[in-house]
């Protein structure tokens, strides 16, 4: 059965279920059992290929909870192996990969919030023991797929974006000069193709604006990347 989640529900049914998890009233056992329930096609993947549905608070939510877990994992329950990350991985790089749904608060429904969500994850693998590939690879999969959004991501999204990367970079330098590296890429290939005059482009368009001035406003962001931004992005 879907989880469908609305406005008036997700407030008390997420606030339960991260207290249980933060204040480990859930056990080892039960946290694997959770995980693997919610990682399954059919919560993370529900009507991802159909036209805007009810099935993007299914989605969304999953890797939300996701998320909360494998924050505590980390800190407390250590349930899960190498190989349940790259699992949690391989689910998310192909859910981001196919998700289109970029919706942040939709009236008389609620939190959509995907990307944000996915953010929330990518800031949790970013403390992991797990080796810099697969954390590049993330980072990859969450960037190109803000950034070929069509929404109008104004929801929160950039800032917490923004505050992942600044984690994922404040752990070494050679994850400095990978952000570097793509933003680059992304900033020449950007200006290769020919502008379209349409809605969707102006949307990704300042979706990009605001995640580069989201970073600005971090303090704790590298000088390397700030200089960038500032001087370089085109």
């Amino acid at each position: 059965m879907a989880i469908v989640i609305r406005i008036f529900g997700i407030s008390n049914y997420f606030f339960h279920f991260f207290q249980a998890v933060q204040r480990h009233i859930i056990t080892k056992e039960q946290v694997n059992f959770i995980i693997q329930t919610l990682l399954a096609d059919d919560k993370i993947f529900w009507h991802i290929l159909e036209p805007e549905n009810d099935g993007i608070y299914t989605r969304s939510f999953s890797w939300l909870m996701l998320s909360a877990l494998v924050v505590e994992d980390q800190k407390y329950y250590h349930a899960l192996k190498q190989t349940d990350y790259y699992e949690i991985l391989t689910q998310a790089v192909t859910y981001l990969l196919l998700e289109r749904d970029g919706r942040g608060f939709v009236p008389d429904f609620g939190w959509a919030h995907a990307l944000l969500h996915m953010a929330n994850l990518f800031e949790a693998f970013n403390f992991t023991d797990l080796p810099r590939a697969p954390k590049m690879f993330f980072f990859n999969a969450i960037f190109f797929a803000y950034f070929r959004n069509n929404y109008a991501l104004s929801y929160g999204e950039d800032q917490r974006l923004a505050g992942a990367i600044t984690v994922l970079t404040g752990r070494d330098q050679v994850y400095v000069d990978y952000v570097l590296t793509v933003f680059e890429y992304w900033n020449e290939n950007y200006h290769r193709v020919n502008i379209p005059n349409d809605f969707e482009f102006w949307n990704a368009f300042y979706n990009q604006l605001r995640l580069f001035n989201s970073l600005l406003l971090l303090d704790d962001l590298p000088e390397e990347i700030r200089n960038f931004i500032e001087n370089d992005l085109r």
